[in-house]
């Protein structure tokens, strides 16, 4: 779960480079890969909008 960490340097090619080194299937690489991607982008999501709430409250 390395992939979830919703930071520039780690993402999909990272993930991608690092099931095919490990030589992982490809199919279960790529449900690894998809499902990391939907939790980074569902955190960096719901931080956004936790943001967005707050300056809405505060303002």
């Amino acid at each position: 779960m390395l992939m979830a960490i919703p930071f520039p340097t780690i993402g999909v090619y990272g993930a991608s480079s690092l099931s095919w080194m490990l030589g992982a299937k490809q199919w279960k690489a790529m449900i690894a890969v998809v499902s990391g991607v939907a939790v980074s982008n569902s955190l960096v999501l719901l931080s956004l909008l936790g943001v967005i709430h707050l300056t809405t409250f505060i303002g």
